[in-house]
């Protein structure tokens, strides 16, 4: 059925071109099915997690907001908070307990976690895994959840990287 509109909708176009017909309606068609599927892909409820406890649901929806997450953005980002979430469960720590030193032991253990086919996260995706975890971590400090963003002093700008490398290696060595 695909082709054969893809097919009408070219006929009608050389149909438009010689001014054989005023427009291509299958042009319409395809315009509104695809506001149609933008719709429905925004309304999309968000699919959280069983290792996002259920009282900082609320709060990821409303960091959504706020930040404004692309809707297409929004999966990734969940991922990457359920990791935090699954690490914190783990070690039986609360978001407010998550210290410097747990942030070390956290990216040690994205390092060592394996995904799909027992291969490992890569390092970018784990410095992607660890700037997300370190917004919401930012969200919740703005919110008075936590004190302090645990996050906030080893992930510097890239201007600092050199230094907090250091930080973090020597933090990994002490644990």
């Amino acid at each position: 059925i695909r082709s054969y509109i893809n097919m009408t909708k070219r006929f009608y176009n050389y149909l438009l071109h010689f001014g054989m017909v005023n427009c291509n309606p299958f042009l319409e068609v395809e315009k509104l099915r695809m506001i149609e599927v933008r719709k429905n892909v925004k309304n999309r409820e968000i699919k959280f997690d069983e290792s996002i406890p259920k009282e900082m649901e609320n709060l990821v929806k409303e960091f959504f907001k706020e930040n404004s997450i692309h809707h297409t953005r929004r999966q990734v980002f969940l991922h990457h908070i359920s990791k935090y979430f699954q690490f914190l469960k783990e070690n039986n720590l609360t978001v407010e307990e998550f210290g410097i030193i747990e942030v070390a032991a956290y990216k040690k253990w994205l390092k060592n976690i394996k995904i799909k086919d027992g291969r490992k996260y890569s390092d970018i995706t784990i410095g992607n895994i660890l700037k997300n975890t370190k917004r919401f971590c930012r969200f919740l400090t703005d919110k008075k959840i936590i004190q302090a963003n645990p996050f906030a002093e080893i992930l510097k700008k890239k201007r600092n990287r050199g230094i907090t490398k250091k930080w973090i290696s020597l933090l990994e060595d002490f644990i």
